[in-house]
């Protein structure tokens, strides 16, 4: 029953995962981009200023988003899940539980 209920946010616990990686990657981009411009049997080489760029604000943009995607679609299964869970809680039985408690507390405090 506990894995039904949180199967919801599954799809946001991807997007915020995928979200720090490609920010790790991007914080690691000058890295990436050295490696990546490297020619074979290369001693020594040099790397554009464009390309580190490159590998270092686009991971870092497709990070930004998926962590607003992550926000967003977290969101809203958080809000579907209190949704769903409210209206278990409100059942007919559990209305009829409160009223009767209510009519307890009334006598109570008008008898003593």
């Amino acid at each position: 029953m506990v894995e039904k209920e949180f199967k919801v946010f599954k799809v946001p616990v991807t997007f915020f995962f995928l979200g720090v990686l490609f920010i790790i990657i991007g914080a690691n981009g000058p890295d990436l981009a050295g490696t990546f411009s490297r020619p074979p049997n290369a001693s020594s080489w040099s790397t554009s200023e464009s390309l580190i760029n490159a590998f270092t604000y686009v991971p870092m943009m497709i990070g930004i988003n998926f962590l607003s995607v992550f926000a967003t679609t977290f969101s809203i299964a958080f809000y579907l899940w209190q949704k769903k869970s409210i209206k278990k809680s409100w059942s007919h039985n559990s209305l009829q539980d409160f009223l009767l408690f209510l009519e307890l507390l009334r006598e109570l405090f008008y008898n003593s």
